[in-house]
């Protein structure tokens, strides 16, 4: 698949509405341009959206993005004001004034006027919206921030966290299913109000149990970490590590791919800002890992201030995502390259190799003290 065939898949995800338990805009995306390719989906209990590059037979790998964004749903239009229930990680401070979209038959938009928050924690619970259009109960919505804009080489979407990564997994298993390599696809939702997807997915045993699992995830770019300079290799989030077998092989994947083409980048982190789906597969035992692409204005919120904003990737970072997940399932398919388990043994030998001199040095000490 072309760089521009896959910008056209990103900007037809990106731009879809969405918010958490109201993903059905996206389901039917992913539905239609998976049969439009030939491949084979399934839809769990839950909601949950899987896509097999191969028909029938095992995946090497899971790549798993949720397809859900900080969003709101309408509880209640008899009053003057609108209200609605918010879900989300969004601080108190960006809802005065804010302005917001319905994404009703026909959509329209409006502003918050204010809110009420949880009792136990200060948490938005509740949107009171004045509105310019008719909206009915149940109806979704979110902020009202630019849907696509490209800047150079940076992408400016409402929900780049995480349709981007959405449209990461359609692309690299649409690559896998014309290389007859087995992978799944596998689009969550409600990530956003606590993984209940994720958790879901594993009840429903979508997946086989010990297939390794990548979450592909547009988070915030913190410490050392750049827009720009390669997708990462994410070891961790705020809750905690990944896969230690898993995480190496990727960055064993990673430099398989610069040693062939010099001008590939890529990053390794722990990525702090946020908690992705990793963790919760990780907790059940699931052998899991990240792959990042650098986000700015996380969940809309400004990095210069106390403003709304679209979020912002790097076009070049989502590219490499792509070659990265590929790559990887390649090998992960090859019984001859090195694997997770390979890598680590890998590792261990070359630790032991280099320290054998100081070992025999403080074995010599020890018996001679």
């Amino acid at each position: 698949m072309n760089a521009a065939r896959l910008l056209e898949l990103l900007e037809a995800t990106a731009t879809l509405p969405t918010a958490p338990f109201h993903e059905g805009r996206v389901i039917a995306h992913a539905k239609g341009w998976a049969a439009d390719e030939g491949l084979t989906t399934r839809r769990d209990s839950y909601g949950n959206i899987a896509i097999d590059s191969v028909a029938g037979e095992a995946p090497v790998v899971v790549f798993a993005a949720h397809m859900d964004h900080p969003g709101f749903e309408i509880s209640d239009v008899s009053g003057a004001l609108t209200e609605a229930k918010w879900m989300g990680g969004v601080e108190p401070d960006y809802f005065p004034g804010a302005k917001v979209k319905v994404f009703s038959d026909p959509p329209t938009t409006g502003v918050c006027v204010k809110t009420e928050l949880q009792a136990e924690r200060r948490r938005v619970d509740k949107m009171f919206l004045d509105l310019e259009g008719e909206v009915k109960v149940g109806d979704s919505g979110s902020w009202n921030v630019p849907e696509w804009h490209l800047d150079g080489a940076l992408v400016h979407t409402r929900a780049a966290d995480d349709l981007a990564g959405c449209a990461a997994v359609l692309g690299a298993v649409t690559v896998l299913a014309a290389e007859g390599i087995p992978t799944c696809g596998l689009l969550t939702r409600a990530e956003e109000v606590g993984f209940v997807g994720a958790l879901g997915a594993m009840r429903a045993d979508t997946v086989p149990a010990g297939t390794p699992i990548l979450a592909i995830e547009a988070s915030k770019a913190v410490g050392r970490v750049r827009q720009g300079d390669g997708p990462v290799v994410r070891i961790g989030d705020k809750s905690g590590v990944f896969d230690a077998g898993l995480c190496r092989f990727l960055g064993d994947v990673a430099e398989s791919i610069r040693d062939r083409h010099a001008d590939f980048q890529w990053q390794r982190a722990l990525m702090d800002g946020g908690t992705c789906e990793a963790t919760p597969y990780s907790l059940f035992g699931r052998p899991s890992a990240g792959i990042a692409l650098p986000l700015d204005n996380y969940h809309n919120r400004s990095d210069d201030g106390r403003r709304l904003a679209a979020e912002t990737i790097h076009v070049g970072d989502f590219f490499g995502c792509v070659v990265l997940m590929v790559e990887a399932a390649r090998q992960l398919a090859d019984p001859d390259a090195a694997g997770p388990g390979k890598s680590l043994s890998a590792y261990r030998r070359s630790l032991v190799s280099n320290a054998r001199e100081g070992l025999e040095r403080l074995e010599g000490d020890a018996l001679t003290s």
